[in-house]
């Protein structure tokens, strides 16, 4: 990618994009904590249940939101394109097609 095409935001709203997932999550976390160890689980599942019920689903949402945006579609799902580029990417949970083009990364998992 160019550098002339990469889009630049501002300061507050890097720090933002940083800070507010952490700051939900650790919401959450404070919420939950006493419930849950008053259940006789670890002071560590909160945590999860943050990471699982807010960071996780904030920072794809977003994603995803950007790529609705740009590109009118979501980047997700069983595309091919006619002319791009396949990557293999093997690993325990199985292996994974990437078709990339000029805007869009598409995933396969059925090839």
């Amino acid at each position: 990618m160019k550098q002339d095409q990469i889009e630049k935001h501002l300061t507050t709203q890097s720090i933002l994009l940083h800070l507010l997932p952490g700051i939900l999550s650790t919401c959450v976390y404070l919420l939950a904590r006493q419930p849950v160890a008053n259940l006789g689980y670890p002071s560590v599942v909160p945590l999860i249940l943050a990471f699982a019920v807010i960071l996780i689903p904030v920072e794809l949402g977003y994603l995803l939101y950007q790529g609705k945006k740009k590109w009118s579609n979501y980047i997700t799902g069983n595309h091919q394109p006619s002319s791009g580029n396949l990557v293999v990417a093997k690993s325990y949970l199985g292996t994974y097609y990437f078709y990339c083009d000029r805007s869009h990364i598409y995933l396969d998992k059925t090839c």
